[in-house]
This record gives structure tokens, sequence and C-alpha cells, in this order.
């Protein structure tokens, strides 16, 4: 990837996370504006939060984890590996 590829994603990922952090608020309001008491109310915010909790753990782990393996997994392929994957067969599995 050169630079220009770079940038771009680093353009985009900015876009994405103001989109993103803007629009949290009024996501949350929504359910918890349909809960008819408080104690519904709460529960609604604390599962949202769990959620969002959970997805942000999701996120960091994938970003850590592609980050240092930057075409490590292509190495790996033998010939052949991408008809046999697109068609369904695994290692064991002959046409």
């Amino acid at each position: 990837m050169g630079v220009l590829g770079l940038i771009g994603q680093a353009v985009t990922v900015t876009f994405l996370t103001i989109f993103l952090l803007n629009e949290n608020d009024a996501f949350k309001r929504k359910p918890v504006r349909r809960m008819d008491t408080l104690g519904r109310k709460r529960v609604t915010v604390h599962i949202l939060n769990a959620i969002a909790k959970q997805i942000e753990g999701f996120i960091w782990v994938q970003a850590l984890t592609s980050s240092g393996d930057e075409g490590h997994q292509r190495s790996h392929r033998r010939p052949g590996d991408r008809e046999r994957l697109s068609r369904g067969m695994t290692n064991g599995s002959r046409p």
C-alpha cells in the first residue's frame, strides 16, 4: 500500500469516527424514549453501553491483531487454496 492509500484510509477512519461519535447520542435516545418507566430506561441505557463496550473491544482486538500481521497470511497460502475455499472445500475434501 502506498502513501496515497494510507492517507485515504486515514481520512475515511477520521470521517467514520466523527460520524459515529456524533450519532451515538441520537441512536441511544431513540430506544430509551420508547421505554415507559424509568427502570426500563436505565436498563436500556445499561444494555446499550454494554453493547458499545463489547464492540469497542472487538475493534481494538481486530486493529491490534491485524496491524502486525500485514501480508503474513498470504505467505502461508498454497496454490489453489482460494479456489478450494470458494467452492466450500476444506483440506481433507476432494472435488
